[in-house]
């Protein structure tokens, strides 16, 4: 596994909202530093990839996103929402590119994740797609979020 500074391991082990804005207002380059690291370990627990994902998008760096999006395949499905979710807070070309992939994912709960990242996004490619969701999405429940969000921005 990758080497955490015992610190950074404890507060990925005890994950919780205090434990992310802890992790987060220190803005450390270590940190940033050994949570990508997390990501690209295939020996990494599931827990760890996942808190690390999260807390990677709360960073609010960009140059995450390659890391996020090459470790989406080896996530498992919370993991995977949890990516999604990341990325829609980084946002930028790469993360629309990663999420726009995945709204074809046949889980319907995945793409009601990148529904909300793309709203979340707000660029004009990342709002077409999410008026194409609206309107073809195989889930009713898919369809309905989008619609929802769609009319909240043009009410």
């Amino acid at each position: 596994m990758a080497a955490l500074s015992p610190r950074l391991e404890a507060e990925l082990r005890t994950f919780c909202s205090h434990t992310v804005e802890d992790v987060v207002s220190r803005d450390s380059d270590q940190d940033f530093t050994e949570l990508r690291e997390v990501l690209s370990d295939p020996q990494a627990e599931p827990a760890l990839r996942r808190t690390a994902v999260h807390l990677l998008g709360r960073f609010g760096r960009p140059e995450a996103v390659p890391d996020i999006v090459r470790s989406i395949p080896h996530l498992d499905a919370t993991a995977r929402i949890t990516a999604i979710d990341a990325l829609g807070h980084l946002g930028g070309d790469e993360a629309l590119a990663a999420v726009v992939d995945l709204s074809h994912h046949a889980d319907p709960d995945v793409r009601r994740f990148v529904v909300t990242a793309l709203d979340r996004m707000g660029s004009e490619p990342a709002l077409a797609q999410l008026k194409k969701l609206s309107e073809a999405d195989d889930s009713p429940m898919v369809r309905r979020k989008a619609e929802r969000l769609l009319q909240r921005r043009h009410p």
